[in-house]
């Protein structure tokens, strides 16, 4: 009896102490689920469009992700159009005096608020590059002194992104997005063709 009781409390003793040193590992010393490049979040810049400005990723899992672009664009407003030709007169009306010269105000004095997000889905993962489809909508806000806020456009595109990661800085990696966008607000906007480049530190 004695000796099954001090067999039992040797093994107990042995899944403890082997419970306390798993335990003892740090969280950081384990590699994070998520994106290969190292993290599972990740702060950066993208310069193409439809999807600008300072960039936060996160992994879901080693293949979907998540991504949001904000980015303050100055801009200018002009309340006076030289180039635009003076009203017709209605018959028997004298025609109007030209419009007196305005001031044009100093720039900037409008902002463009470009806010814009997109799913990742890698579909290629090799060890110097992956490639990600992407697709997501953004939109632009345009705030003026003494003006209602208004949508200026609204934007949905599909790109296709390579992920460099044969790179000699480590958790930076730079990024290369080319593909589609339609302009929700004008179908007349023909610039469809998008893409540009960026950069990703992963944390």
């Amino acid at each position: 009896m004695r000796s099954t009781i001090a067999k039992t409390a040797s093994i107990g003793i042995l899944l403890a102490a082997l419970g306390v040193g798993a335990a003892g590992v740090p969280a950081w010393s384990q590699e994070p689920e998520g994106d290969p490049a190292g993290g599972t979040w990740a702060v950066g810049i993208q310069a193409n469009f439809p999807f600008l400005g300072i960039s936060f990723r996160y992994w879901l899992s080693e293949t979907v992700g998540v991504e949001v672009n904000l980015a303050p664009l100055p801009d200018c407003e002009f309340d006076y159009d030289p180039w635009r030709p003076p009203p017709e007169p209605e018959p028997g009306e004298e025609p109007p005096l030209p419009p007196p010269p305005v001031e044009e105000p100093t720039c900037p004095n409008a902002l463009n608020l470009h806010f814009s997000a997109r799913g990742l889905f890698k579909v290629s993962d090799n060890p110097r590059a992956d490639f990600y489809v992407t697709a997501g909508p953004s939109f632009t806000l345009k705030f003026v002194q003494d003006k209602p806020m208004r949508a200026e456009r609204a934007m949905l595109a599909v790109l296709g992104e390579i992920e460099i990661s044969d790179w000699p800085i480590e958790r930076v990696f730079p990024v290369i997005d080319y593909g589609f966008s339609i302009n929700l607000l004008n179908l007349y906007d023909f610039r469809w063709i998008s893409g540009g480049v960026g950069f990703h530190f992963y944390f």
